[in-house]
């Protein structure tokens, strides 16, 4: 079995392209046919599985609706 995730995912991707469809991966490797199409899909999209870093949580605002919200919380 893979050593983290990126493995599996290459697993999964080389398996694929040895001609095996998503129910025979997802029995072989033990996993749901959902995340098989999921990380086959995301291959074919973006040509890489790498997993993509991100630093902390996304912002839900913009800069300018902050500083709206800032304004209003002073009273200006």
């Amino acid at each position: 079995m893979a050593k983290n995730s990126e493995d599996l995912k290459k697993r999964i991707v080389v398996l694929h392209k040895d001609g095996l469809g998503y129910k025979k991966i997802a029995k072989t490797l033990k996993l749901s046919c959902r995340t098989v199409a999921k990380t086959i899909q995301w291959f074919n999209r973006i040509g890489y599985i790498q997993n993509r870093l991100r630093h902390g949580r996304p912002k839900k605002l913009s800069a300018s609706a902050q500083r709206y919200i800032q304004r209003l919380s002073l009273g200006k």
